[in-house]
């Protein structure tokens, strides 16, 4: 097994909701962590945070790992280094 793999399974096992009034919509939250759990492993992504926000609130979720170094999980609060992303943003929004 990989050490990303390990890192996505240890994610699932941790992927419980923060107080009893989270998520919003379960099921919605099942499919959010799924796809990300699922993708992230298909395009072995060291780690992840993803958020949907839609009518009821924000379904939040994350997987994998910080850094394959420092080994310390991705929470739905870790800061990602932005990079040459907000390009694209810009980009899109003009665009439209």
């Amino acid at each position: 097994m990989s050490e990303s793999s390990r890192a996505f399974g240890a994610a699932d096992r941790r992927a419980t909701a923060p107080d009893a009034g989270w998520p919003v919509d379960r099921p919605a939250y099942e499919t959010l962590a799924a796809a990300v759990q699922g993708e992230a492993s298909r395009w072995n992504v060291p780690g992840v945070a993803a958020a949907v926000l839609h009518h009821a609130g924000i379904e939040a979720t994350s997987a994998g790992l910080t850094s394959l170094t420092v080994k310390r999980p991705v929470t739905d609060d870790t800061i990602f280094q932005i990079g040459s992303i907000s390009k694209v943003f810009t980009a899109t929004l003009v665009m439209q």
